[in-house]
């Protein structure tokens, strides 16, 4: 994560948030998209993950994104 958000710097990109989760056991990419999603101050979302629990509810909030 250190390496993406320097390299991010380096090209005049704000972070607002970010975060690393590791295996996903406790909280999914679905919780961390909604979580994002709620928040006005954030205007763009990116996402690098390996894979998520349940496809169909990280697509549905994909689709809910305004």
């Amino acid at each position: 994560m250190r390496h993406f958000s320097e390299e991010a710097h380096t090209h005049c990109l704000k972070i607002n948030k970010s975060v690393s989760f590791g295996n996903g056991r406790v909280l999914d990419s679905s919780d961390f998209l909604e979580y994002y999603a709620q928040d006005d101050s954030i205007k763009a979302i990116g996402m690098y993950i390996e894979g998520t629990r349940d496809g169909q509810r990280f697509l549905k909030t994909l689709k809910g994104l305004r």
